[in-house]
């Protein structure tokens, strides 16, 4: 189990690379914003 383990975390590691390497090469400036979802799905209910 622990090989499957490791296996799946070294797929998601190299998946996130290849994104955030895309996103860097395409956009000059990139921001990121600290979003506390359950606050604002709360106020929709």
């Amino acid at each position: 189990m622990s090989k499957l383990k490791a296996k799946q975390s070294a797929r998601r590691k190299d998946w996130q690379h290849k994104v955030t390497t895309e996103i860097a090469s395409c956009y000059d400036i990139v921001v990121t914003e600290k979003l506390n979802v359950i606050s604002c799905s709360d106020n929709q209910l």
